[in-house]
């Protein structure tokens, strides 16, 4: 698959959130939400993807007054409320494919730190797309092993067709953690996946990874505090 521009991943993540967007009731503080998502392996992933994203909303819609003068707060807030239920290594581990191996320790932890904040800054951007749209969840498909399941839904805009969306996740010990989406049928991971691999092969791990952290963290780098 050809890379795509990052207009088009930012419209990618932006549907992404905006499909997370109307569920259930009831907001958690960051505390509350990881002891949920602690006892999550019994939860339809369903439930936990739309859990995380009314929770965030919630919150959104609370704070408004106070992002209004700190934008910067709807990072904290997306970082305490979305992200838990994303495995940020593990998309990490995907995108960068045969590299991942060859990478060291620290490389792969430098390189997941940077990843999961281009998660937070580009989920961040998104809300500006959000509008209260109307979002329809389907029931989760698992695969035979029950390990897996694929939520699908739909956003329902006015006027347009449909943007499809499914989410990828699996069960593991924290419980059903997205690990990919698929958009109008282009994957996340995958689209990300070729963007890495023409770095590294132009640059190298290491020259990649210093990209990365300059996209997501800026000078400052991703492990400053």
């Amino acid at each position: 698959m050809t890379s795509i521009s990052a207009l088009k991943l930012n419209s990618i993540f932006s549907a992404l959130l905006l499909s997370l967007s109307v569920v259930m009731p009831g907001v958690l503080a960051a505390k509350e939400a990881s002891v949920q998502l602690a006892g999550s392996s019994l939860i339809d992933p369903k439930v936990v993807a739309e859990g995380a994203a009314k929770r965030l909303t919630d919150r959104l819609t609370q704070e408004k007054a106070a992002i209004e003068e700190s934008p910067d707060l709807v990072k904290q807030l997306v970082e305490q409320e979305l992200l838990p239920i994303f495995d940020a290594r593990l998309m990490s581990r995907l995108v960068m494919s045969s590299s991942w191996k060859k990478a060291s320790n620290e490389q792969q932890q430098a390189f997941t730190l940077a990843f999961r904040n281009i998660l937070i800054k580009t989920y961040s951007n998104a809300f500006a797309a959000y509008d209260g749209q109307e979002i329809e969840f389907k029931a989760p498909v698992f695969d035979k092993t029950q390990s897996k399941a694929i939520v699908r839904s739909r956003i329902l805009q006015k006027g347009k067709m449909p943007i499809l969306v499914d989410y990828r996740l699996r069960k593991t010990d924290q419980g059903w953690l997205v690990y990919d989406a698929v958009i109008e049928g282009v994957g996340v991971v995958k689209s990300y996946r070729s963007q890495i691999k023409e770095k590294v092969d132009e640059k190298g791990i290491a020259l990649m990874i210093k990209d990365i952290e300059m996209e997501a963290c800026g000078d400052k780098g991703c492990g400053a505090s």
